[in-house]
């Protein structure tokens, strides 16, 4: 769970700056970076307490943020014989898990996978190599709602929520996996209404003023 837990933490910050990079364009995004460098926050703090780092002191919080670089994302070749999934494809596997959780609710993820693995013998390697997956296509599965509303214009969220509150199902194309479409679901009218939020508040900080 702790794995799965960071794996959307990563996807949720990615997405964040994706979508500030593109919103903002070069200058704005730097700023909106220099900002959110000025708010304090605890969890460095936390970071260089456990590490007894003083994230404050350039040299050590240059070497924390070393040590939390190969935590997250340790430098590992694939085993032999495996190769990397692609976002459609854990897309896919992430709807399985749903169909069959929603057949099977007291399945643990061990006996999902061979499950889906019986259904399935053609597509995957084994149910060994599904189970190693099912974290990866549950973050992928949750990170396409918020990815859904960060490329997407506050008229149009105001639109799609409407039809959202209405039943309606609503489709987007988005990068890598085509055109979807997503049922509506309090999960998703929940995210928009978040983002449409986050939007608000955005118009409430004062706007930068380039001094040269």
């Amino acid at each position: 769970m702790a794995k799965q837990r960071v794996q959307k933490e990563l996807t949720r910050w990615r997405n964040m700056l994706e979508y500030a990079r593109e919103e903002y364009g070069p200058d704005g995004f730097r700023a909106y970076l220099a900002q959110a460098a000025e708010k304090d926050t605890p969890h460095i703090a936390r970071a260089g307490e456990y590490f007894g780092l003083d994230p404050n002191h350039q040299t050590e919080a240059q070497v924390l943020l070393r040590v939390l670089a190969q935590i997250l994302f340790p430098k590992k070749g694939r085993r032999k014989g495996t190769k990397e999934w692609s976002g459609l494809r854990l897309l896919m596997l992430a709807f399985r898990v749903q169909e069959m959780e929603a057949k099977h609710p007291r399945l643990n993820d061990s006996k999902l996978a061979k499950k889906i693995y019986g259904e399935f013998p053609d597509e995957y390697k084994s149910e060994h190599a599904v189970r190693q997956r099912l974290a990866s296509a549950r973050a992928e599965y949750d990170a396409i709602p918020r990815r859904l509303t960060f490329n997407t214009s506050e008229q149009n969220l105001r639109a799609r929520l409407e039809d959202l509150k209405s039943g309606h199902s609503i489709t987007a194309t988005l990068t890598g996996y085509g055109r979807l479409e997503f049922g509506s679901s309090p999960q998703l009218i929940q995210i928009v209404e978040d983002r449409l939020r986050e939007i608000e508040a955005e118009k409430q900080k004062p706007t930068l003023t380039l001094v040269k």
